[in-house]
């Protein structure tokens, strides 16, 4: 049976038309065909590339936006808390504060040295009744100083030396926390 195409009035009892090509031809039309499909893919591969990094690289500003925000807000809250806190601080804690550094050096010294600690008056009372149990193993001599304030103290001994300064501490505190500021806020 012979059969007909009757959309294009063509006779297929013949087969189809076949065009004669080498192997060499295939290989260079197959190698041609890959080279364009592959070029095709790269471009749409490098647009799609290219929209990802944007959208990335616009989240990244977002987020580093968000982060500096939130470090902006933090050094301005932390020079709050310094500003409530320290000097209430100065008025309610500098017993229990002189009181604790003294004793943490005690605990630690166990030496022959004679131990020389200044505070401010308004400590010196606290501190000597503190420092009763200490009597018998250490020898220290307490001494009030009114040019100290708060928590000041100053503690010295054959080898050594410590001073604690509320006032510079502060300053200290105040400088730090504008230096952090002005680098990496540029305020």
């Amino acid at each position: 049976m012979v059969g007909k195409h009757f959309l294009f009035k063509q006779d297929f009892s013949e087969g189809a038309p076949q065009e004669d090509f080498s192997r060499e031809e295939l290989e260079m039309y197959k190698k041609q065909a890959y080279l364009e499909g592959y070029e095709a893919g790269a471009a749409q591969a490098q647009i799609e590339l290219r929209h990802i990094l944007s959208t990335i690289a616009a989240q990244v500003n977002d987020v580093l936006l968000v982060r500096h925000k939130a470090l902006t807000y933090a050094t301005e809250i932390a020079a709050k808390v310094c500003d409530t806190v320290f000097p209430r601080f100065s008025e309610s804690g500098a017993r229990a504060e002189v009181i604790g550094i003294v004793q943490s050096i005690f605990s630690k010294l166990h030496d022959e040295s004679i131990y020389h600690i200044r505070c401010g008056q308004q400590v010196k009372e606290s501190l000597e009744a503190a420092l009763e149990p200490y009597q018998s193993s250490m020898k220290f001599i307490v001494e009030g100083d009114e040019n100290f304030h708060g928590s000041d103290i100053a503690i010295s001994w054959d080898n050594g030396f410590i001073w604690r300064n509320e006032v510079e501490l502060y300053e200290h505190i105040k400088d730090v926390l504008e230096a952090h500021k002005i680098k990496h806020h540029g305020e």
